[in-house]
């Protein structure tokens, strides 16, 4: 992004509606448009094409061994990863094409600055939410996060020796030997 900044397109400072420091979408308009057009539209257009052919693919091969063999029970392993792949790509996508869409839609600085703020947070959500597709779509990492918070609430507990003040405050009485 700061790339062409240094060649002295654009500029860079702190931008009053999205409150961060990022390129100056405004000096240059249309390098605002090529750098929304080229890092989130074209990227997202590539890999939903390709996971469009990946998924056509894996359908066709398991249509292929179905028919071939008759077995009911094939392992759907890679199907599972592929979903997965799928739903963290979508939820990404979701995330940053309304921000990519901000940034040329705006090019006269008119949108208010809850908005610019709401979708430039939004689009930083999306690593937020990707530990709950794995935990809804992988069972190791569904099993891993239950065994990580039962040592995490046991340690807790023992910190703490599981004793509740009537404010509800934790309170606990150490014994230290001399």
């Amino acid at each position: 992004m700061v790339l062409l900044n240094n060649a002295g397109i654009g500029g860079h400072g702190f931008d009053d509606k999205s409150l961060e420091c990022i390129w100056d979408r405004m000096a240059t308009y249309s390098y605002t448009v090529v750098l929304s057009v080229c890092l989130v539209w074209v990227p997202l257009i590539v890999v939903g094409m390709s996971y469009l052919r990946l998924f056509y693919y894996v359908r066709n091969k398991r249509k292929q061994i179905v028919s071939r063999e008759n077995v009911p029970n094939i392992d759907n392993r890679s199907l599972r990863l592929a979903k997965t792949i799928f739903i963290a790509y979508a939820i990404f996508s979701t995330c940053w094409m309304p921000f990519a869409t901000l940034l040329v839609a705006d090019s006269d600085d008119t949108f208010p600055h809850e908005v610019h703020l709401f979708i430039t947070v939004f689009a930083h959500l999306h690593p937020s939410i990707n530990w709950l597709i794995y935990y809804n779509t992988n069972g190791n990492f569904k099993a891993g996060f239950h065994k990580i918070f039962r040592i995490c609430s046991r340690r807790y507990k023992a910190q703490h020796n599981g004793q509740v003040s009537q404010s509800g405050t934790t309170s606990t009485t150490r014994v230290t030997r001399y």
